[in-house]
This record gives C-alpha cells, structure tokens and sequence, in this order.
C-alpha cells in the first residue's frame, strides 16, 4: 500500500488487501477514489486514524521504511504487526 502511495503520487487512494496463509500479504488493487463504507463494516472510523498520522508525521514526510514503521506502532495487530516490507 505505501508503495502504491509512493508510485501513483496521489494525496489519498485506498488498497485491497488479503492475508493469505501460505503468501502472507496480498495486494488485489489500488482506487483512486476509495468508498469509506468499510468503516461500517469494521467499526473502526477513518478520522482518527487520520488525526493519529497528521500528529506523528513530520511535514517532510518520511521514507517508506519508517512510515511502515509508524504504521505498525499505531495501528498494528497480530497480522498487521508481522508485515514486512518484504513482503
């Protein structure tokens, strides 16, 4: 997903994403105009995530590495947490 970020130069795109068993991790595609209805789905608001990252990202930016980072240190899981950028 970060990748896709880095790759397309959009401000804001959604991804789908699958947990595989056996391959981990996988990316089924990038939208450029993401619906927000998995907000329902997963009870889980896209606002606070948002305000989350805009308080812990340095106006710069940070290199993908460290936004993964950033990403598992606030919104990590089980799953979540074992993704590398490797992966």
């Amino acid at each position: 997903a970060a990748l896709g970020f880095d790759m397309t130069n959009l401000g804001y795109l959604g991804v789908d994403i699958v947990f595989d068993e056996r391959l981990g991790p996988l990316l089924l595609e990038v939208n450029v105009r993401p619906g927000l209805a998995i907000q329902l789905a997963n009870r889980i608001g896209l606002l606070n995530r948002v305000l989350k990252l805009q308080a812990a990202l340095p106006p710069e930016g940070l290199p993908l590495e460290e936004r993964l980072s950033l990403s598992k240190e606030l919104f990590g899981e089980s799953k979540v947490s074992q993704i590398s950028l490797h992966d």
